[in-house]
């Protein structure tokens, strides 16, 4: 029976990838919903655990406090559209930044093994360590140039993120078939 809901799952998460690939802005902009039911059940889970736990030891209420404020975000977040869109929004410009975080490393790292690999040459004519310093450099300073479209696409960003998150769905599917189709798998 497992085999046969994974099979199924499997193909509905196909099916539902490719919707949101087709739809990626519709993706994108549910994450702010997605992350409210997920503050949601967080909160739940900690006030359930909480009264668990308090009956056998001493917890801080601070415990109980946060996660109620957590269930009470959670349920503003989910009743509130804008809420959702500046969640969506700052998605968005984290995204960005990190883009424009990580160009600059591999760029300082590139500049790293470049001065590694002058150093190794003095020692040896015809080393190949940093050989390729050049690809970091050129990754970096494309990841920089994407972040900084990004400030003025963030749209596109958005669209990017969505598609990202359709590809994720199908390939988990994949992988959710393959399991149910395994040989392996213990019934």
């Amino acid at each position: 029976m497992r085999k046969v809901l994974s099979i199924i799952f499997g193909v509905l998460m196909i099916i539902g990838g490719a919707y949101c690939l087709f739809t990626p802005d519709l993706t994108f902009l549910t994450l702010g919903y997605v992350v409210g039911v997920s503050i949601i059940f967080d909160g739940i889970g900690r006030i359930i655990n909480w009264f668990q736990i308090h009956k056998e030891a001493k917890v801080s209420d601070w415990v109980l406090a946060s996660s109620i404020l957590s269930l009470v975000f959670g349920i503003l977040l989910v009743g509130s559209e804008v809420m959702q869109l500046a969640v969506d929004a700052f998605i968005v410009y984290m995204a960005i930044v990190w883009m424009i975080a990580i160009g600059v490393m591999r760029i300082v790292h590139a500049t790293r093994i470049k001065k590694i690999r002058n150093v190794a040459k003095d020692i040896k004519e015809d080393t190949v360590i940093g050989k390729h310093w050049w690809v970091a450099l050129i990754m970096g300073i494309l990841l920089i140039f994407c972040g900084v479209t990004g400030l003025f696409m963030p749209g596109a960003v958005a669209s990017t993120i969505g598609i990202l998150i359709g590809m994720g769905i199908i390939v988990s599917g994949v992988n959710m078939i393959h399991f149910g189709t395994s040989s392996w798998m213990v019934l």
